[in-house]
């Protein structure tokens, strides 16, 4: 047996209803085939960058599991036709389990939420003109590199 790790998001809503429903059925899939549990952490809450599935917020859940090689592609299936998890991620577990709280690949845990929108203030003026050249326009000729 291999040692994988399991970034997976779980819809925002359906982790607040129930978090250890959503966590259950994650465990389940990966027992179901014939995966051992290691450690399970729930990672953060955080807005996505995008939409995804009408979905604006996330619950991050992190899984080190063991599991044969052959149950890594229908594990894959299974995640993918569960309603509660919008995206999910599976490596191979090369550093091991953080110890205490750590956050692999995290410095610091005070990373902001992405903001909704970019502020006017920053943004470049729209062009002038419709981008199509018209008759009256004057035109400009290259006459470089002829003799």
């Amino acid at each position: 047996m291999t040692l994988y790790e399991a970034m997976i998001i779980v819809d925002s809503a359906a982790a607040e209803r129930d978090y250890a429903a959503c966590v259950a059925e994650i465990e389940s899939a990966i027992r179901k085939h014939g995966g051992k549990i290691v450690d399970t952490r729930k990672w953060d809450d955080r807005r996505l960058a995008y939409e995804i599935a009408r979905a604006k917020r996330a619950t991050y859940v992190l899984v080190h599991f063991e599991a044969p090689g052959s149950a890594i592609e229908t594990l894959r299936r299974d995640f993918v036709l569960s309603e509660r998890i919008v995206r999910h991620l599976i490596t191979l577990d090369v550093d091991g389990v953080p110890t205490g709280d750590e956050r692999p690949g995290i410095t610091s845990t005070a990373v902001p939420d992405f903001t909704d929108h970019r502020p006017r203030e920053g943004r470049p003026e729209a062009p002038v003109g419709d981008g199509v050249a018209h008759a009256t326009d004057e035109i400009v000729v290259n006459d470089v590199g002829k003799t």
